[in-house]
């Protein structure tokens, strides 16, 4: 009977036992599998960041963060690219644990004494696991990683050493035509990360006067091979007259992915833009009407802005009424003056003279022709006259007529007809046309002839009051 007793004792204790630690493992791989999911859940918010995105300088100190938003037992660092060739693994690692009561974190185990050297942990947050690496050096560039202890799998990133840009490279197009397209290609040499490259435009005091924004159309980076070190960017700038003199620059600026400059420098071309333009015309544009007198010198005078300088210029008259051309087979015919002729600067005769260019003082681009017309007679004021100038960039004609009287809102003189031009251009001057004798010429006539009638009458009347009075006076008888 006591045995019996016993063994069912002995049989319940180990039912009770059994079923104990059944539902002890149970709970136990219930705890583990909820741990592994929020683990698992915790994982997929952190990351992991580093000082300037990872690009940075040497020496600089630089704080790796793993942000976890939890408060948490103990994490991990990793670094890469430097492990020893008789090391286990191809990485060195350094383990931290953090103490919730006093909330700090301290280093638990390094396996690289120089990893060890080089770490500090950092107690700013108890919701990341964060080191800083002190007096940034090489061996610290390339890739580090973290997790906690209970992660499956570790977040990464990159250490990239800043390096300056080397050399900047400009090149642009030999032949430079206001209005046109010019191309500019930019060049940076060396450096990490690649640089930002940026076109300018410089006054002659090396300052800026127009961005990439404005002055600089189709701004595209040229794409790199593998393993190339230069960056290159390709822009087109139109330039204008106003640039003349001016300098083209490019500048390369180096940043971090936070937005943060590491490096800029700049290389201005050597050569200032030398653009080139055809003769500017005058201000006004169109027929310039010019008063002259009979019997006078009227001089035309050009001011004309040119770069290059003007290679010819040709005057031309152009007459339509009493002109004809040369009949060498009629002898007999009257002489008139030919309908077209032309004259070249440093042309002399009894009726033009024609002046060689010359150059502004203090302006190498402004130039002055000058036309002479000698004894302005009738004929003069039917010419049309017209100074043609031609550089290698293209050519610019200037026409003017003379009129004995202008109106009083035409600019003229009685001494010498005179236009400058600069390197503007204007709206076309209204045509003006030849002023005649008009209506007061024939009011005067009208009263010259009432005064002679007036005259005539009081004459007549006289001589008949001096008939009467030499008349014999005749007695009737």
């Amino acid at each position: 009977m006591d045995l019996k007793f016993k063994i069912l004792v002995l049989v319940f204790v180990s039912e009770c036992a059994s079923s104990l630690l059944r539902e002890g493992l149970q709970h136990d791989l219930q705890q583990r599998e909820k741990r592994q999911i929020d683990a698992a859940d915790r994982a997929e918010g952190e990351r992991i960041e580093a000082s300037g995105g990872g690009i940075v300088r040497e020496g600089s100190n630089v704080t790796l963060s793993l942000y976890i938003g939890a408060v948490w037992d103990r994490c991990r660092w990793f670094r890469y690219d430097h492990a020893k060739a008789e090391a286990k693994n191809d990485f060195d690692t350094c383990s931290f644990d953090f103490d919730e009561d006093t909330n700090t974190s301290s280093l638990h185990k390094c396996d690289d004494p120089e990893l060890k050297a080089m770490i500090t942990p950092l107690q700013d947050d108890p919701y990341s696991c964060k080191i800083m690496l002190v007096n940034m050096r090489s061996d610290m560039e390339g890739k580090w990683a973290a997790r906690l202890d209970t992660d499956i799998s570790n977040k990464e990133i990159q250490l990239i050493m800043q390096h300056n840009v080397e050399d900047v490279e400009l090149v642009v197009d030999e032949e430079v035509i206001a209005g046109g397209n010019v191309t500019i290609v930019c060049t940076a040499v060396g450096g990490k990360p690649d640089p930002v490259l940026t076109f300018m435009l410089m006054d002659g005091g090396n300052s800026t006067t127009n961005t990439t924004s404005d002055r600089f159309v189709d701004v595209t980076p040229i794409e790199k091979t593998d393993g190339e070190t230069k960056v290159t960017y390709m822009a087109t700038f139109m330039p204008q007259i106003a640039d003349l003199g001016k300098s083209l620059c490019c500048k390369a600026v180096q940043i971090d992915m936070e937005n943060n400059t590491l490096y800029e420098t700049n290389k201005v071309f050597e050569k200032v833009l030398d653009v080139k333009f055809l003769p500017q015309p005058i201000q006004p544009d169109g027929v310039i009407e010019l008063e002259a007198k009979l019997g006078e010198t009227a001089s035309l005078s050009l001011s004309i802005r040119s770069n290059p300088a003007p290679d010819t210029a040709v005057w031309s008259f152009i007459r339509k009424d009493n002109c004809g051309e040369d009949d060498i087979a009629n002898t007999t015919a009257p002489t008139l003056p030919p309908c077209t002729f032309n004259v070249t600067p440093g042309y002399i005769d009894e009726k033009f003279i024609a002046s060689e260019f010359t150059v502004v003082e203090d302006d190498i681009h402004l130039y002055l022709l000058d036309l002479q017309i000698l004894n302005v007679n009738s004929l003069d004021y039917s010419t049309n006259y017209t100074a043609t100038v031609t550089n290698s960039a293209g050519q610019q004609t200037y026409h003017f007529h003379l009129s004995e009287n202008l109106p009083s809102t035409t600019i003229g003189s009685t001494e010498s007809a005179e236009v400058t031009g600069e390197n503007t251009s204007g709206p076309e001057n209204e045509e003006v046309t030849e002023s005649g004798g008009g209506p007061g010429l024939a009011v005067l006539m009208v009263i010259l002839i009432l005064m002679g009638i007036i005259g005539g009458i009081v004459f007549y009347k006289k001589r008949q009051g001096t008939d009467v009075e030499h008349t014999p006076l005749t007695q009737t008888h």
